[in-house]
């Protein structure tokens, strides 16, 4: 049975179609199809330009944070005390907070004593404190590693140095 045999259905909704209406199926098939349009060329940057927009907003405010806590935060575990640097560190393990302070000859010319109060509290007594001291280095690039071992009561959180360098002084902290 070939295609021009068939006998054709009538259509059951013919009456609910409104007047004039004709759908013919060859009809469809024979207009050109839609117009495809060509896809652009490039990235999904190019697609997208309010990804691309966020993404260097982003950027920006990431490189002005870096200048920012680069230039202008303090940083209040160095020191520069009499041509010396210093640095406080300190690590806490369960039952003892490891103090470390570094002295650094950088540009002085003598040789000078080094004093250091550590403690666990912001204004300690006497009974909190650990006193250590040392001579400073006198040739350039020589270090004085001094450490202590205060007992870690409470879970402390931040570790204070007092420095005395000559006749100067600085207070470094640093935390836990």
């Amino acid at each position: 049975m070939g295609k021009s045999d068939r006998v054709r259905q009538p259509d059951p909704f013919e009456e609910e179609q409104p007047p004039g209406y004709h759908y013919s199926r060859q009809d469809r098939l024979s207009l050109p199809t839609a117009p495809r349009f060509p896809q652009k060329g490039g990235g999904i940057f190019r697609r997208n330009r309010t990804l691309l927009i966020l993404l260097l907003d982003l950027v920006i405010v990431m490189i002005l944070g870096v200048i920012v806590m680069r230039f202008f935060y303090a940083q209040v575990n160095r020191a520069d005390l009499d041509g010396y640097s210093i640095v406080l560190r300190g690590v806490r393990s369960q039952e003892v907070v490891i103090a470390t302070l570094t002295v650094a000859n950088s540009s002085s010319q003598s040789q000078l004593g080094v004093l250091v109060r550590f403690s666990l509290v912001r204004n300690p007594g006497e009974e909190d404190s650990t006193y250590l001291s040392g001579m400073a280095p006198a040739d350039r690039g020589g270090q004085l590693i001094l450490r202590a071992a205060l007992p870690a009561e409470d879970s402390p959180e931040v570790l204070y140095a007092e420095v005395r360098i000559g006749d100067t002084r600085k207070r470094l902290s640093t935390g836990l």
